[in-house]
């Protein structure tokens, strides 16, 4: 499981260090309605453009249950496939630019 009090934290895939931290909790739009947490993450190594990763809120009301603005639990597993995605999708961390976002 990620870090849970610190909103930022570091890993490693597939040989390559990347630093994440979380850009914005969950919360309610009046336009486009529930919308999910979105984490930053970018190689260590590299300085080039981020991946904005945008996990979307729960369906079930069970798992929203805990409270109106719960920030879901991300686990290493989800973050480390979220960032293949984005790798696959066309995500270079080497690469200048804009922020790359992906929605997982």
């Amino acid at each position: 499981m990620l870090h849970t009090r610190t909103l930022a934290g570091s890993f490693v895939l597939d040989g390559e260090n990347y630093e994440w931290e979380l850009r914005r909790e969950p919360q309610w739009c009046t336009a486009d309605g529930w919308q999910g947490m979105q984490i930053a993450v970018r190689a260590v190594d590299a300085g080039g453009c981020e991946a904005l990763l945008q996990f979307p809120m729960p369906k079930k009301l069970k798992a929203r249950a805990r409270g109106y603005r719960h920030r879901p639990q991300i686990q290493q597993a989800e973050l480390d496939a979220a960032v293949r995605t984005a790798l696959s999708s066309g995500w270079n961390p080497h690469a200048r630019g804009k922020p790359f976002q992906v929605d997982v």
